[in-house]
């Protein structure tokens, strides 16, 4: 005669939340939100960060531009007024007032220069690229 066996196993867990651990899971999850929105707006900020720098490079490639315009003409003035100071036709004054111009046209490309360089700075921050001239 053959005998079968049946064994049955049972677990029987049994989970107690008490009030100070309903508590700390309270806790926990609003700690869990909390994380979520800062994590949200740091990267709210950093695309805002982002799209400010490359507006501002824009802005700054636009100036950049515009300086160089200003530089070609003032040259051309200085240019025209030297020789027109040549044949007697302008007063030295002229001369000078071009040469001002010049000098002021050159700064103002310089600056521009700078901006760029600046707003380029900026934008590779603001992505986590490697900044011109600085090593890590």
């Amino acid at each position: 005669m053959t005998r079968v066996v049946h064994n049955t196993v049972g677990v029987v867990a049994r989970w107690q939340l008490s009030l100070p651990d309903a508590r700390r899971l309270s806790a926990s999850r609003a700690r869990a939100r909390a994380a979520e929105a800062g994590l949200g707006w740091q990267q709210r900020e950093a695309q805002r960060e982002t799209d400010e720098a490359r507006r501002a490079l824009e802005t700054a490639a636009a100036r950049t531009r515009s300086a160089e315009e200003a530089l070609t003409a003032s040259e051309s003035a200085r240019t025209l007024r030297l020789a027109r100071h040549r044949q007697g036709l302008l007063p030295l004054t002229d001369v000078l007032d071009a040469e001002t111009a010049l000098a002021g046209a050159r700064a103002l490309l310089l600056q521009s220069l700078l901006e760029a360089r600046v707003s380029r700075a900026r934008l590779a921050l603001a992505l986590g690229t490697p900044i011109e001239g600085i090593t890590p």
